[in-house]
């Protein structure tokens, strides 16, 4: 007989905004680089410290494995990683890097490294042993030639972006000096103002910046004097409306920005352009294995698949997206008071709770761990109230998670086979 054993009820008297998506991701994920249990190590299938990470169009993952001083190809479906740049100790040599925190790989396959601490971009390419300086390389300051680098990325043109502490330099091919097109002006929080972490830049060269001490997210675009806060700007906090050092960024094909939100938060947000406060749909326990510890670079790959640099933990994290074609409208709904509850005896499993809408039948559905949809149905609201139960027998052991509406999260539950 199968028993459903209920590992935590999201149950809230307090309205909550949601909006109908058509992709679900699981709460967890699996590691697909680096240790599962956190170790970390020097050897090809460890990892030590990854905080940047680049995904080429076939699936190709590179690694900034920052404090091995190398960079990391991970070919899907293997348990090592290959060393394409570093490995050769930290230092300044060209065939050395210190620290590298970014790493982007272009359409030639030329590797280009945000080599941190020799204040350095060193471009690549793979099957060879050394790199060439392509920016920087000045020590660190404020001249136009100088950079700190903690990311970089490259346009279809071969124009770097790089983001240099307080500012983001564009740095033309064969250029000697970068131009600043964000920031410059120290740290602070003003709108013209930048303080670390992360950037994506899309095809019309809009900038979308993690202002990570300033715990925002800003829109800049090239040629203004100033940003546009698209994303937190509460202060520090845990609110969906707030972040703690967002240190990683990217946007799928419709807009919507995937944020991490790295030191003491440890969790990924979705969130829509022009909307107040993000959706958690990752993370949120800090230091737990069965979650994140210092989540820094994301990436999406087919809008699908979210890739996570799990920094603290030395792994990343795969989080499987799966549609849901349940041809939900795009409503707003408010769900409260919600409760569920399992009959053991008999398999079935129970939701109960109120919502602001009448005479609508809304989908209701289960995914398993790796955000594969399992099961879905849908129930009739009535007086604003709704009951449903179901029958979950054929579902194998494993951990599952209830959605209404396709993102309004419910409730996790276990099912184990005595």
């Amino acid at each position: 007989m199968k028993w459903l054993f209920f590992i935590f009820i999201f149950a809230c008297n307090l309205p909550h905004l949601i909006m109908a998506q058509t992709v679900y991701f699981p709460l967890y994920g699996i590691t697909v680089a680096g240790s599962s249990h956190g170790t970390s190590g020097n050897t090809p299938d460890l990892l030590n410290s990854p905080i940047g990470i680049f995904l080429d169009d076939t699936g190709n993952l590179y690694i900034a494995d920052q404090a091995n001083d190398r960079i990391q190809k991970w070919i899907p479906g293997t348990g090592t990683g290959i060393t394409v740049a570093g490995g050769n100790g930290f230092g300044s040599s060209s065939k050395q890097l210190f620290s590298p925190s970014s790493v982007f790989v272009d359409d030639s396959g030329y590797i280009f490294i945000a080599d941190k601490v020799n204040n350095r971009i060193q471009k690549w390419h793979e099957g060879v042993d050394s790199g060439i300086t392509v920016a920087g390389g000045h020590g660190s300051g404020t001249a136009a030639n100088q950079i700190s680098p903690n990311t970089v990325w490259v346009n279809k043109t071969g124009a770097m972006y790089i983001y240099d502490s307080y500012r983001i330099q564009k740095w033309l091919p064969g250029s000697d000096s970068g131009i600043t097109v964000a920031g410059g002006h120290g740290n602070g929080n003003a709108l013209n103002q930048l303080y670390g972490g992360d950037m994506y830049v899309d095809t019309s060269h809009t900038m979308y910046i993690c202002d990570a001490m300033n715990h925002r997210v800003l829109k800049w675009k090239e040629g203004d004097s100033t940003g546009t806060v698209v994303a937190g700007g509460n202060g520090l906090g845990t609110a969906n409306n707030q972040f703690d050092n967002p240190q990683g960024i990217t946007l799928d094909n419709n807009g919507n920005m995937y944020i991490s939100d790295g030191a003491h938060n440890a969790r990924i947000f979705k969130w829509a352009l022009g909307a107040d406060s993000g959706t958690v749909i990752a993370g949120s326990t800090y230091g737990n294995l069965s979650q994140l510890n210092e989540p820094y670079s994301i990436k999406l790959f087919q809008d699908t698949i979210l890739y996570v640099a799990d920094a603290g933990n030395n792994r990343i994290l795969k989080f499987q997206g799966h549609y849901a074609n349940l041809g939900v409208p795009e409503v707003q709904l408010q769900v409260h008071n919600t409760s569920v509850y399992p009959s053991p005896s008999q398999g079935n499993l129970t939701v109960t709770g109120e919502i602001n809408t009448d005479d609508k039948m809304i989908p209701i559905a289960v995914v398993n761990s790796s955000g594969q949809q399992v099961f879905d149905t849908r129930f009739m609201v009535s007086n604003k109230k709704f009951s449903i139960s179901f029958q979950l027998q054929q579902l194998p052991n494993g951990i599952y998670h209830l959605f209404i509406n396709g993102n309004h999260y419910i409730s996790s539950f276990i099912i184990h086979q005595n």
